[in-house]
């Protein structure tokens, strides 16, 4: 799956670019699209989210915010990141987007950066059955995940670990391939781990509280 990210040539001082993939249907044209906040690294909901998110989190006003709305209108048609369908699992690490460390469920497409939460998964979805069965030491895989969005909107999909696969296309259209600093690289990670394993403790009391066993399909974190 070719993974496009374009850079928004100066028009908005770097602060916003364009992420996209095709569609998982071959005999498909679509192309989905997503606006990325550079300075957070996580997509940004079309229309009202754009202001709301760069005046809330950035402060950014005035004819800064404007430069960023007329981008994402030119840009158009571009994809709510909480509803779009992902890249699929096994796609090459997206540069742009932070990589978190997760856990994979061994019997079901069941994912989660908390340990706590896939052995509740496994737990009320009835896989510690197989796990017994199998022989196995756990009934997940340590696996690499990226979102488009962070916190209670996570949607994650598993990416290649250690590779970066991301064409990054500046404003003549040319490739280029863009440096990050390793120290920023690591905070950022660190900081964007805790904000993420705080939302999904509290998913985990919310799950534990549930009556009744979720399906797999149910939980899909």
């Amino acid at each position: 799956m070719a993974i496009r990210y374009e850079a928004d040539g100066g028009r908005t001082g770097g602060k916003v670019g364009l992420l996209s993939w095709p569609a998982a249907d071959a005999s498909s044209s679509q192309e989905h699209r997503v606006l990325l906040c550079v300075s957070c690294r996580v997509g940004i909901r079309p229309d009202d989210g754009i202001r709301l998110h760069f005046w809330r989190t950035h402060r950014v006003k005035g004819e800064a915010l404007r430069q960023i709305v007329d981008y994402s209108y030119a840009a158009e048609p571009i994809a709510n990141p909480h509803t779009v369908p992902l890249p699929t699992d096994g796609s090459p690490q997206i540069e742009q987007l932070l990589a978190i460390d997760g856990f994979s469920c061994s019997d079901c497409r069941f994912l989660t950066t908390s340990r706590k939460l896939i052995r509740v998964h496994r737990s009320q979805a009835g896989h510690d059955h197989t796990t017994s069965c199998r022989g196995s030491n756990s009934g997940w895989n340590e696996v690499r995940l990226q979102t488009l969005s962070p916190r209670s909107y996570a949607r994650y999909w598993v990416v290649e670990q250690g590779h970066a696969g991301t064409a990054s296309l500046d404003a003549a259209g040319s490739t280029s391939t863009s440096s990050q600093h390793i120290l920023n690289e690591r905070l950022a990670s660190y900081e964007a781990r805790l904000a993420t394993e705080l939302a999904e403790v509290r998913r985990t009391v919310a799950i534990i509280r549930a009556v009744g066993s979720p399906s797999c399909a149910s939980l899909r974190l």
